[in-house]
């Protein structure tokens, strides 16, 4: 197709139907739909304003259909080619203009989407409640450990008899509005549980709840998958495995790469590593970053290129091979405005630089990028708490091993703090284990 419109648009000022002009705006949103699966986010934009431009008169007035879905486009490839500001322009413009709840669901969805990646975690809630309530859903504003209770019994009774694996029959959900529902459920639960949000286990309940009772969308691989990252938080690892396990092979069987990204994304770092050894989380984590490019899933091709790095620091490799593939990668999440994935591996990078004797003295802690005082200055950054949470942990496990048990007990301190915000992953058990080996010690 790309040909076809190339050709085509070299000649469109020799056009003089209306009715060309509108079918040449059609074939230039779909090329520049085609080009973003591609990856090749600079080419979609381009067809995508030769779109805009081809189409004669009001395209607001006169296609409203054509109007809502290529301006939603435009809205997501400037977001893809690292233009926050003006996507995030043209997405609230867009809102303005749609006359649905569907519509503006779709893009309250790339909202969400953008301000997750910039730890606007408060944004992202604000802005998918609204979204919610547009569409007849509620979340609670108090009473959320009795909220989650009750969404936790919701779904052992709409499983009823079923296996956890019979899940992956279940019928298509046809419901438009359920279907939007669950979309802004999932797109939710990056910034609740980043965000320490009490909402976090609420919406990965209530989304897993949608798919059981009304069916499968392509999202409903990831509601399963988060309703394990909730089981592992509530340390039910078993049950964990098995959702996320689910989850992820109802992706592949929808061959849905957005989804897979997704969720092998959570199988690799939510529950796998607690039921099997830490190096099979490598090839899911690939695999996510793989069919994350493909789909334009930017979010979880960052997530899984640090929860990588991050889990080597487990797996007894060389710490020496991959600092500076760290710092390699630091690039791209900037890039990408990926915060909680540049918090990471910044606090990763300065632990592995001092274990590596890149700096001054034992107790020192910086790396080339930054060193730990402009790490920590909130008046200067403010970091994802769950990032901070780790390398409090990583900087304990140091001081533990050069035997400062002191300034290891304050980092422990410190990261016991942030504890909430980490529930789930492989560093709680390293948090504990720290803990029990300065209390004997």
């Amino acid at each position: 197709i790309f040909k076809l419109v190339d050709y085509l648009n070299k000649g469109k000022d020799l056009i003089e139907s209306e009715e060309e002009k509108v079918a040449l705006a059609k074939l230039n949103l779909t090329a520049g739909k085609k080009a973003k699966e591609a990856t090749a986010y600079v080419a979609a934009m381009e067809y995508l304003l030769s779109a805009s431009n081809a189409y004669p008169g009001e395209i607001w007035e006169d296609n409203y259909e054509l109007a809502e879905e290529l301006f939603r486009e435009l809205g997501q490839v400037e977001y893809l080619n690292g233009n926050f500001q003006a996507s995030e322009s043209l997405i609230k413009s867009n809102l303005i203009r749609v006359n649905s709840a569907i519509d503006r669901s779709k893009l309250y969805y790339l909202l969400i989407e953008q301000y997750t990646m910039l730890a606007k975690y408060n944004e992202a809630i604000e802005i998918g409640t609204i979204a919610l309530a547009e569409l007849g859903i509620s979340l609670p504003d108090r009473d959320f450990d009795r909220s989650l209770e009750a969404e936790l019994n919701n779904f052992r009774t709409n499983l009823g008899d079923r296996e956890i694996s019979d899940l992956i029959d279940n019928l298509a959900m046809t419901d438009p509005i359920e279907r939007c529902a669950l979309d802004l459920l999932i797109k939710l639960q990056p910034a609740s549980y980043l965000g320490g949000s009490d909402l976090a286990g609420i919406i990965m309940a209530k989304a897993a709840n949608l798919s059981v009772k009304y069916g499968h969308t392509s999202k409903s691989a990831t509601s399963y998958s988060n309703l394990g990252i909730l089981y592992s938080m509530l340390g039910n690892y078993p049950l964990s495995y098995q959702l996320t396990l689910l989850g992820y092979q109802l992706s592949k069987k929808l061959d849905d790469f957005y989804a897979i990204s997704q969720t092998a994304d959570s199988l690799a770092n939510f529950s796998l590593l607690w039921v099997k050894h830490i190096k099979e989380t490598e090839s899911f984590n690939a695999e996510s970053i793989e069919t994350g490019l493909q789909s334009g899933m930017i979010q979880f091709v960052g997530f899984s290129m640090a929860h990588i790095l991050l889990n080597r620091i487990y797996q007894g490799e060389n710490i020496a091979l991959f600092l500076d593939e760290a710092l390699n990668i630091l690039s791209f999440f900037r890039k990408t405005q990926n915060q909680w994935s540049t918090d990471c591996i910044l606090g990763q990078s300065i632990v592995l630089a001092n274990l590596l004797d890149r700096t001054q003295h034992k107790l020192d802690f910086c790396c080339d990028e930054i060193d730990e005082s402009q790490y920590l200055d909130e008046k200067e950054t403010v970091r994802t708490p769950n990032a901070i949470c780790y390398y409090h942990i990583f900087k304990a496990q140091v001081l533990y091993l050069y035997n400062e048990l002191d300034l290891a007990a304050i980092s422990v301190e410190k990261a016991q703090k942030l504890l909430a915000f980490s529930s789930g992953t492989i560093h709680i058990a390293t948090f504990i284990c720290l803990s029990l080996f300065l209390t004997r010690g």
